[in-house]
């Protein structure tokens, strides 16, 4: 994830597949996106307070700072005041 920027429209493939139960293998393949970044979002989103589903429902800005920093997605939510 230090390297470079992944779009929005990316990340919410790669959430879809993961919704639909693809593979590590199958999404890096589909996105060229490493399998290292792959994992690192699987944890984001295992260890957040909410699901995928959510997760898709979020503007681009809230869903980027999910992916792109160590905010918890309830927490700047309320930050928000949504």
């Amino acid at each position: 994830m230090a390297g470079k920027p992944i779009a929005m429209k990316k990340i919410r493939q790669i959430l879809q597949m993961l919704k639909r139960g693809n593979s590590q293998k199958e999404i890096h393949r589909n996105t060229k996106v490493s399998i290292n970044t792959i994992k690192a979002y699987k944890r984001k989103i295992s260890s957040s307070r909410m699901g995928i589903d959510q997760m898709l429902k979020m503007d681009d800005l809230k869903l980027s700072k999910v992916f792109s920093s160590g905010v918890r997605p309830k927490k700047m939510i309320n930050a928000t005041g949504n």
